[in-house]
């Protein structure tokens, strides 16, 4: 029963009471860059997810660099100062793949994959992109020089180069000691 200000205590029966309500969907949080999508189409990412993911490759390939040219300066670096953990030979072999797929790419004029996704995610994102190598780029863009793609194969033949003579300088130690194995 109301009382007099209108407020109402307990249930009360208003009209059409027995009939069915439709389900009405709550709302839900979306991506900013994404539409509605009432019939769960399938719907491409926004502009601002692919350029955050194609940020996120570069950086990724950034490191990957990173990985292959510091861990040359690293393992000369510790091997003439008795580190031990530059003679592990997980480390050195994984640096010697990485280096080896660098320059098996470049010998057959490949561009490196994480360069062509970053590129596709730019191109889907609207943003521009660019025609050679991810390392090619940023060298011409830093430091201002236009070499033709030859001179970055021979450059990483030679690096890759230094890396297996790293092998004859700085020995690995094995992955287990003959105590361990027994």
């Amino acid at each position: 029963m109301p009382t007099p200000a209108g407020i109402s205590f307990g249930p009360q029966r208003r009209a059409g009471a027995g009939k069915p309500r439709p389900y009405v969907r709550p709302p839900t949080l979306r991506w900013i860059d994404t539409p509605p999508n009432p019939r769960n189409i399938r719907v491409m990412p926004g502009p601002r997810c692919l350029r955050l993911a194609a940020d996120l490759l570069q950086g990724l390939h950034f490191a990957f660099i990173l990985f292959v040219v510091g861990g040359l300066i690293l393992v000369l670096i510790g091997g003439s100062r008795k580190w031990s953990w530059v003679r592990n030979r997980t480390f050195r072999l994984l640096h010697l793949a990485a280096i080896g797929i660098v320059v098996v790419q470049s010998w057959f004029g490949v561009t490196c994959i994480l360069t062509d996704w970053e590129n596709a995610l730019r191109e889907r994102a609207g943003d521009a992109t660019y025609a050679e190598s991810f390392v090619a780029h940023w060298l011409n863009r830093c430091m201002y020089i236009d070499a033709p793609a030859w001179v970055f194969v021979v450059a990483y033949t030679l690096f890759a180069a230094l890396v297996v003579e790293t092998f004859r300088w700085r020995r690995t130690r094995p992955v287990w000691r003959r105590s361990e194995r027994a």
